[in-house]
């Protein structure tokens, strides 16, 4: 692997990591946010026959935001996509990633010293 990789590599760890630890730091949070403001952000959409008796909705804040938690009536769909660029980026990065660990795997049954990592690469 090249320095150029590492660094790569290095990026995106530390990008998912703070991606995960400012996820665990929201959660919990109180929200205080009104009503109205929620439906701005609203994720799902409920029929209307389904409104009454439809179990109430988990909004998630934005960045830096508490998630809210309002009634299926009071939220609205949403307006993009369920996947973004990013989305596309990660699953693409994730390919060679892979690729690698089906290497490795392919060459542990000769260089692995462990007999626990030769019967995970044999799985």
């Amino acid at each position: 692997m090249t320095s150029r990789q590492a660094r790569v590599w290095v990026g995106v760890t530390a990008l998912v990591t703070l991606v995960v630890a400012g996820g665990f730091a929201l959660t919990g949070r109180e929200d205080t946010r009104t009503p109205e403001a929620v439906t701005t952000t609203a994720v799902a959409a409920p029929s209307v026959s389904a409104a009454a008796s439809a179990p109430p909705v988990v909004v998630p804040g934005r960045p830096g935001e508490p998630a809210a938690t309002r009634p299926a009536e009071q939220v609205r769909g949403a307006t993009t996509p369920r996947w973004n660029n990013l989305d596309v980026w990660y699953v693409r990065m994730m390919i060679p990633h892979h690729e690698q660990a089906l290497e490795m795997a392919a060459l542990a049954p000769e260089r692995a010293a462990d007999a626990r990592v030769r019967a995970v690469a044999e799985r």
